[in-house]
């Protein structure tokens, strides 16, 4: 309890900061400290290598949600399209690989760390997400943007975007599996039977979501 009598508010703290990036630093500074002043108090239990870890999935889970509230300070009317482009990056390319593996998988693409991802998986779910990614651009443009600055955005960046997002997400899901690998457990909760916990759910998001921010800053807004 007294653990989380601290992590949680630092989680919301980080994710409510949007982009006053400079107070970033000094929350982590502080977590941090608290963290290794609470190693005080539980040492005997807990090694330092698990408290590290730790800190890492908060700072960094925080971090990359924190992207989304920073799109909608910078990219105004465009930026629920590009967090709805970073939540789709994520799930078709999930999806999209599920199905090439099963069905054309032959070649392992890391046997040690997720033995039934394949090669033809992580390819069928990067051509299956550019397949969604122009749905949603269609669908986005068609009902909601309408004369919105969202108009102006080339369909031919917004590819570049998903199909790099769609290559970071796989590699969210493959340390994801690392990190569990090293520790002997199939998930990382049991909330939603058959689909592990929370972070399970989100940990390729947690990759495309700042991966979809600085690539449109970089080639679509010019930041």
């Amino acid at each position: 309890l007294l653990f989380l009598s601290y992590t949680i508010p630092f989680f919301v703290i980080m994710l409510n900061q949007g982009s006053k990036i400079a107070y970033l630093s000094v929350y982590i500074f502080v977590y941090c400290m608290l963290n290794f002043i609470y190693l005080l108090k539980i040492h005997r239990d807990t090694k330092i290598e698990t408290l590290a870890l730790f800190i890492l999935l908060n700072c960094g889970i925080s971090l990359s949600l924190n992207g989304a509230i920073i799109m909608r300070d910078y990219y105004g009317d465009s930026a629920l399209f590009l967090v709805l482009l970073a939540l789709s990056c994520a799930w078709s390319t999930d999806i999209c690989a599920y199905f090439s593996g099963y069905f054309l998988g032959k070649h392992k693409m890391s046997p040690n760390i997720s033995p039934k991802k394949t090669i033809e998986g992580a390819i069928g779910g990067i051509i299956g997400n550019i397949f969604m990614t122009g749905i949603l651009f269609w669908l986005y443009k068609t009902f909601i943007a309408h004369e919105l600055a969202m108009t102006d955005i080339s369909f031919m960046w917004i590819v570049v975007i998903s199909v790099i997002a769609s290559g970071m997400g796989i590699l969210g899901d493959l340390i994801a599996s690392v990190i569990k690998r090293q520790h002997n457990i199939k998930d990382f909760g049991n909330i939603m039977p058959g689909h592990g916990g929370i972070v399970d759910r989100f940990d390729s998001i947690f990759f495309t979501l700042p991966t979809v921010f600085f690539m449109s800053g970089i080639l679509i807004f010019g930041f």
